[in-house]
């Protein structure tokens, strides 16, 4: 039955990956190939001049030479859960330039306006990548060389409590911080959120980088050429990236719990991620139980068969071999005792080690909200059916009402991609959603 089983599964896993392998190759890339060439019959992806449509002076003077490029996109009105990490720039006494590629109302311009030194206005392409780029231009073009230039996207949903200590963070002293990397298939830091200092914007593999990239709108490229050839560059040019939030921050957390906060933190992993964790955590609540039990059983026997022992002269004999049964137990217990903490710990690190082979914004957001105090998360948790509505809503309990009402709007107004189907269904399976 075994054998029929293992075959079964080979068979399926066969047949799904050779699916998997022919939707990339007669749907996945062709698609991706005529979006990219018509991409590039653009002229727009070929001039800053033709992207941008308009450059205005914000009302809040210009001050030191630290600067903020938060790429914004929404056409009317500031979401709750953004203005809440531009007040905390404002606090830091950054300067702070807005890149929209959205068309915005007069209204909305006004309140942008209000609250930075710059605005950009830039044609829909090339993603938040492409709104980095004209900024990182206009930016260096108008006020030379910063001294620290922090890149901020609205991708995150951003929460008052640590959100100053996350801001002074990026504006630090290492000349390339980070907030998350991903370590799945390819390494890479993600740009939701990254700081470099003048070093960085000096180099010449940076500014080749930039110079060279094509604001194309397409998810596949805004990782490959994006996030991925950017880090690429960033490390052949010499630097080293601080990554503030990161999987291997957990391990010191995740072994000092208990199994009732062992069994939480598996619950803060996505759904899917679950099984496998909560089965060990099954084995290793057995083994509690279960392992003490023959010693015990075999210290009542020992000391059953010793107090049926009748004689007076055997008194003193008898107790000293029941102190020394009891003694010798005692060992097997705490042995037992350190091999039970020993595998709490093991548990720690594979909850730490599922978190670091995912996209770890993705699979650690919660934990690292929980236990390292990161005050955002990842706006499309629900969408990529990484989690359900009411898990999210579940861990926005600690937030003020009127911020977790707006997040669960957002996200009930994304909807999820289980609803997708056919051609959509297909290119979200393979990341081009």
């Amino acid at each position: 039955m075994a054998l029929f089983r293992a075959i079964a599964l080979f068979i399926m896993g066969f047949v799904s990956g050779l699916k998997h392998r022919l939707e990339l190759l007669f749907i996945i890339y062709p698609i991706e190939g005529l979006l990219r060439l018509w991409y590039h019959l653009d002229l727009r992806v070929y001039s800053e001049r033709l992207r941008v449509r308009r450059i205005s002076e914000g009302r809040i003077a210009r001050k030191h030479n630290r600067y903020v490029l938060f790429v914004f996109y929404a056409r009317d009105s500031i979401p709750a859960f953004t203005q809440t990490v531009i007040d905390a720039i404002q606090r830091r006494s950054l300067n702070l330039v807005i890149s929209t590629n959205a068309k915005i109302t007069p209204a909305l311009r006004e309140a942008l306006l209000d609250k930075s030194c710059l605005l950009i206005e830039r044609a829909d392409l090339g993603r938040d990548f492409g709104g980095y780029k004209d900024g990182i231009s206009i930016i260096q073009k108008r006020f030379g060389t910063p001294d620290r230039l922090i890149l901020l996207n609205d991708s995150l949903f951003y929460f008052e409590k640590g959100l100053d200590e996350f801001i002074a963070a990026f504006d630090g002293d290492t000349e390339l911080i980070g907030m998350c990397e991903d370590l799945h298939l390819y390494y890479h830091i993600q740009s939701f959120a990254l700081s470099v200092g003048s070093r960085v914007l000096a180099n010449k593999r940076f500014q080749t980088y930039w110079r060279k990239f094509r604001p194309i709108s397409t998810r596949r490229w805004a990782i490959g050429k994006g996030e991925r050839s950017l880090t690429r560059q960033l490390l052949r040019a010499g630097f080293k990236p601080r990554i503030l939030y990161s999987a291997a921050q957990l391990i010191p957390h995740l072994r000092a719990c208990e199994f009732g906060q062992l069994l939480e933190a598996v619950r803060m992993l996505p759904t899917a991620a679950r099984a496998p964790l909560f089965q060990q955590l099954k084995e290793l609540e057995t083994a509690k139980a279960v392992a003490p039990l023959p010693l015990l059983d075999a210290l009542s026997r020992s000391v059953s068969r010793l107090q049926r022992v009748e004689a007076v002269g055997d008194q003193e004999l008898r107790s000293a071999n029941v102190k020394e049964i009891l003694t010798i137990s005692r060992s097997a217990l705490v042995v037992h005792e350190h091999h039970e903490e020993w595998a709490m710990k093991l548990m720690g690190e594979s909850i730490a080690a599922e978190v670091a082979d995912r996209n770890q914004i993705h699979f650690g957001g919660f934990l690292f909200m929980k236990y390292l105090g990161l005050p955002a998360f990842k706006r499309d948790l629900f969408f990529r059916e990484l989690y359900s509505l009411e898990e999210i809503d579940e861990e926005l309990a600690v937030q003020p009402e009127w911020l977790k009402e707006e997040v669960l709007a957002d996200l009930r107004q994304k909807g999820t991609a289980a609803l997708l189907s056919g051609l959509a269904k297909i290119r979200y399976r393979h990341g081009s959603i």
